[in-house]
């Protein structure tokens, strides 16, 4: 939902019940369905995954380290993320032989 979207409510306490319900995961099931109920969302998540996933698609290696690249991993066939320590281990960098 984009910020003009939140703000279009025209209920403040819809707004505020909103606004809780994103930052607090105890708000009450029958509020989140309220919610719902009122701003159905119709394939929300599937949709939301694939329109956040459309911002780096073209360029899965910048999502190193972040949450993006498990979304990589799962919609890019056979993308996977590099992991911290096949690099580490694959760096061209001897190791010193002086025993420290």
């Amino acid at each position: 939902m984009s910020d003009s979207e939140f703000k279009s409510f025209n209920d403040p306490a819809l707004r505020a019940a909103v606004r809780r319900a994103w930052s607090d995961e105890r708000a009450p099931q029958e509020l989140r369905q309220q919610i719902v109920d009122r701003y159905p969302r119709k394939d929300f998540k599937p949709k939301f995954i694939q329109e956040y996933f459309a911002g780096f698609a073209h360029k899965p290696g910048t999502t190193y380290g972040t949450v993006n690249s498990s979304i990589c991993e799962r919609l890019i066939p056979g993308y996977k993320a590099p992991n911290a320590v096949d690099l580490i281990n694959a760096s061209p960098f001897p190791d010193s032989d002086d025993g420290e």
